[in-house]
């Protein structure tokens, strides 16, 4: 990719604060000076001259961008000679549902590159503030990745009390008056939670490595930090464990509750 080349506008921070990206040529400079003032790249919605820089310029292997371009992945972290490439989710309350939104972090001693295919509003939060406050970053690069992870895994607990909230409502609901939607839903929402628990599970494995190892070898100063993010994953996978289990008394109640109902409709109906 030429130097000159110019890309879509990305998102480029260092310990010091933002700075617009697109020339490869400033990407490139920041890239080299990552030791002393850190670096991190937030590519949204990757095109292909995304996909050419980080195969071409920061020489990424080619199974990564693979995975990219496919998503579908599940938690994990790859090591790579002079990098670490790691895969987590994020949970998000959509159209009355939970989503899960998948994040490609690149991670190397001073440096971290964030992919991502849809909008990450926690992201562009933190952006603004570290570029509002330099200060967060303590000065260090391996802390640009910390605060980054972080924000990304805090995004599941307003999820969680929003799932919470759910269940109370419909329990309500149903207690008042059962309907067959009501089991619907009910049934919709244990499966929701059966896939969030599976997801959170194994990031909270890759998590339990990292607090070993650290996220990158050189970053081994940064361990404190990821045992509280896997605490904060150990949190929120705790309050699903009794909604996935095969019977949990309070969505059974819940079940029981609007299948009566339902049954007592039927016999009344001529």
């Amino acid at each position: 990719m030429p130097a000159d080349c110019v890309l879509p506008l990305r998102p480029l921070l260092t310990v010091t604060g933002k700075t617009p990206a697109t020339r490869v040529e400033d990407i490139t400079r920041c890239f080299d000076e990552a030791h002393e003032s850190g670096f991190w790249l937030d590519i949204e919605a990757p095109d292909e001259s995304d996909y050419e820089l980080l195969e071409r310029t920061f020489k990424f292997h080619p199974l990564t961008i693979e995975d990219i371009r496919h998503q579908n992945q599940r938690p994990k972290v790859d090591e790579y000679p002079d990098y670490n490439f790691t895969v987590i989710f994020l949970a998000v309350w959509e159209n009355d549902e939970i989503a899960l939104r998948e994040h490609h972090l690149y991670v190397g001693a001073h440096y971290l590159i964030t992919v991502h295919h849809e909008p990450s509003a926690e992201l562009k939060e933190l952006q603004e503030r570290i570029h509002k406050s330099p200060d967060l970053t303590h000065g260090k690069p391996a802390f640009l990745t910390y605060l980054a992870i972080d924000a990304l895994v805090d995004t599941t607990f307003p999820v969680l009390e929003k799932l919470d909230n759910e269940v109370d409502v419909l329990e309500d609901e149903i207690t008042a008056k059962a309907t067959q939607d009501s089991l619907q839903r009910i049934y919709h929402l244990k499966h929701t939670v059966t896939e969030l628990r599976r997801f959170l599970g194994a990031q909270r494995d890759v998590f339990q490595a990292l607090i070993t190892h650290g996220i990158h070898l050189q970053q081994q100063d940064m361990t404190l930090y990821y045992r509280d993010v896997y605490d904060h994953i150990v949190r929120n996978t705790r309050p699903l464990t009794p909604c996935a289990t095969c019977c949990p008394a309070r969505w059974m109640c819940i079940c029981l509750r609007c299948r009566t109902g339902s049954t007592r409709r039927r016999r009344r109906s001529p």
